[in-house]
Formats: C-alpha cells, sequence, structure tokens
C-alpha cells in the first residue's frame, strides 16, 4: 500500500493475483467500517478490470488514490508510460447524475464535455 492509495501493483501483478487478496488490500486502507456495498463495489472493479487489462500491458494499477493537493480521491489511475488514466466507476448505476458528473470533474480536472461516459451494456 503507498501512501496515497490502498492498492497499487503492475498490472501483471494485478491481474495475476486473487481478488480477495486485492480486496484484503483495500480493506486495510479503509478508513471506517467497511460497508457491504463498498466491499462488494470493489470486487465487481476488481473482475471488470481483471478482465479489461491484459496482463502483458506495461505500466501500474492504483486503487483508492489520493489526488495530491485537491485531496479527492478516484477509484482507479493506470499510469501507463507517460499517460496517466482515471477511473471512476459507478458500480449499480445506469445512468450518471449531475452528482457523478461532478465527482468526475473534481477528480480529473476536467470539463464535463471532455470526460467519456461508459456505462456497461
Amino acid at each position: 500500500m503507498s501512501l496515497r492509495a490502498s492498492y497499487t501493483a503492475a498490472i501483471s501483478d494485478f491481474v495475476g493475483a486473487d481478488s480477495l487478496s486485492v480486496l484484503g488490500m483495500l480493506a486495510q486502507g479503509q478508513q471506517g467500517d467497511l460497508t457491504a456495498a463498498q466491499r462488494d463495489a470493489w470486487l465487481q472493479q476488481i473482475d471488470i478490470l481483471k478482465l479489461s487489462l491484459p496482463a502483458s500491458l506495461d505500466g501500474m494499477i492504483l486503487f483508492e488514490f489520493i489526488i495530491p493537493r485537491i485531496g479527492k480521491r478516484a477509484d482507479n489511475v493506470l499510469l501507463l508510460g507517460n499517460q496517466v488514466i482515471v477511473i471512476e466507476f459507478k458500480v449499480g448505476s445506469d445512468n450518471y447524475d449531475q452528482a457523478a458528473k461532478n465527482q468526475v470533474v473534481d477528480v480529473t480536472g476536467l470539463r464535463t464535455s471532455q470526460v467519456p461516459p461508459s456505462l456497461p451494456v
């Protein structure tokens, strides 16, 4: 666990890791009680990312990363060479309300018109 993220690993290590081990690391970094909803959301995130990221992808993955200077927390950050990709999950949602859009804008600093939404079909 880094000072700024609850879980940090090379993508290849993450893809090969046991999902419950990853969950355990996330739970250790959790402040306060871990709710069933948060646990289930993390398990879904872990499953989605493991299915979506090839183990051969050279980079790092971070969970629950605290953004320097603004103190907001991003669900996931991918570090791929000189690219930083911020991923915000809305597990269980079938649309994005204004609060969800505002959260992405706060975390990324992007305007909403620059944020590409992606919901599972």
